[in-house]
């Protein structure tokens, strides 16, 4: 029975491991799928830390991300310029971009191709690394 509760206990830290998408030096990232983002789709960072979205060569799909919700573009002051653009940013196959958060507040991010890819960024004051 020790040995039962071990194993689960483990088991539970390997699937919670899995939740947080951390790279190399504390850097946040986020992957996506054909269609969604896969992890966690409220991020806090703090102020000047970068955040990197991914989309895998072998499982992503076309997106176009900036700024707002449910696919529809929307002006977020203080948010990079990149994603603050109503023509948003392309993202093909293999496609790996970072940007830097500088401004506390709360960023939406959505995908303007596919509606339902949506991720909130709070950025807090301060330096350091991610929390999720």
């Amino acid at each position: 029975m020790k040995k039962f509760s071990v194993v689960c206990f483990l088991g539970v830290l390997v699937v919670m491991s899995g939740c947080i998408h951390l790279k190399t030096g504390g850097q946040a990232m986020i992957s996506m799928a054909g269609a969604s983002f896969v992890g966690n789709t409220n991020i806090t960072l703090k102020a000047g830390q970068s955040f990197t979205f991914t989309d895998p060569a072998g499982s992503g799909g076309p997106h176009r991300l900036s700024t707002g919700q449910d696919g529809n573009y929307a002006q977020e002051d203080g948010a990079p310029a990149e994603l603050n653009d109503p023509n948003g940013v392309d993202f093909a196959l293999g496609t790996v971009k970072t940007y830097v958060f500088d401004t506390p507040g709360t960023y939406n991010i959505t995908c303007q191709i596919h509606p339902s890819m949506n991720i909130v960024i709070q950025v807090v004051p301060g330096s350091g690394g991610p929390s999720h």
